[in-house]
């Protein structure tokens, strides 16, 4: 019986190892041995967020090879860019990016993966932050190819989207020194609200105790006029609100909407910012800046500041303290 015992159990591990070598077998037949390039970036979108101020970005990329060991010889890969990518990539995410433009970047378009190894040497694709467009994204694709055709394409991976957004920090920004600009034109004021001095033309005087307040009873929109006196680049605007305390029993005209014009003779004005839907002020309002980027950055020496839509109770007037740009 024990003879028996030991031949079962050698027929057992017999039986095991012929299962296990028909299960490698099948795995190694459904492997793809085809060698091709790559993009190792191509399996997620690399993103890539840039300051305003910042004139160069860097960002990295490169090539490999997939398969069982390093090539014997050297790879020679070659790099494109294809700009219908863009928009097949924008039709299938359902976005809206733009093809980062050619004058904006340096990259080679060539590259060795060197005897042994299976990659590239990380390699460079600099961007001048300077050529382009704040609040805008940029999509760059990148296809790599074997350059003899020895190698083929790697199916799913062999193009990568590199996205560059270009978003300005307020913190990089100072208010202008407005105390030369001028009041040239307005809708309409209550020259004795916040102390006899507080008429339209304190809104330059960066004085939170006086403030602008529109007629009584005129309905918006309420708008000024300011001369800055010369060409400015425009970022963004900047206003403080008239104080406010909790306690008050009315909202006392704050903006709930508003709109920046610029204008370099003060007659044809371009529309730089739009706003809506302000929130209103939480808690005690004092001394406070309030700051909006405008949705393109231009120059111009005359700007318009609307109040298209204000919060009331049952006034229809429009307050504010102070008023500038940055």
């Amino acid at each position: 019986m024990i003879n028996d015992l030991i031949m079962k159990r050698i027929l057992y591990v017999f039986m095991a190892a012929f299962l296990l070598l028909s299960c490698q077998e099948k795995e190694l037949s459904d492997i793809d041995l085809e060698t091709f390039v790559y993009m190792p970036q191509a399996n997620q979108l690399a993103r890539k967020v840039m300051a305003i101020n910042q004139a160069f970005d860097t960002t990295y990329y490169g090539a490999s090879v997939n398969g069982f060991a390093p090539p014997e010889t050297d790879v020679e890969v070659v790099f494109s860019v294809d700009e219908a990518k863009v928009e097949s990539y924008n039709d299938q995410y359902e976005v809206d990016f733009e093809l980062l433009p050619a004058a904006a970047y340096t990259m080679v378009d060539r590259a060795t993966i060197g005897k042994g190894r299976n990659t590239t040497e990380a390699l460079s694709l600099i961007v001048d932050v300077s050529t382009l467009a704040p609040f805008k994204q940029y999509l760059l694709p990148i296809t790599v190819s074997s350059l003899d055709g020895a190698y083929a394409q790697g199916a799913e991976n062999s193009t990568a989207y590199y996205l560059f957004d270009l978003i300005p920090d307020i913190n990089d920004y100072t208010r202008y020194d407005n105390s030369q600009w001028e009041v040239v034109d307005y809708s309409t004021h209550e020259p004795w609200e916040g102390t006899p001095a507080g008429d339209v033309h304190s809104l330059l005087n960066e004085d939170g105790e006086t403030y602008w307040m529109t007629g009584y009873g005129r309905p918006g929109p309420h708008w000024v006029v300011v001369d800055m006196k010369e060409q400015t680049e425009v970022h963004g605007i900047t206003y403080m609100n008239r104080k406010y305390y909790p306690w008050h029993p009315e909202p006392q005209g704050f903006p709930k909407g508003v709109l920046l014009e610029l204008s370099d003779d003060g007659e044809n004005w371009e529309q730089v910012l739009k706003v809506e839907d302000i929130p209103f002020p939480v808690g005690e309002v004092k001394d406070v800046w309030v700051s909006y980027f405008a949705q393109t950055f231009v120059s111009g020496r005359y700007f318009r500041f609307t109040a298209t839509d204000v919060y009331s109770i049952y006034s229809v007037e429009f307050n504010l303290a102070c008023l500038s740009l940055f």
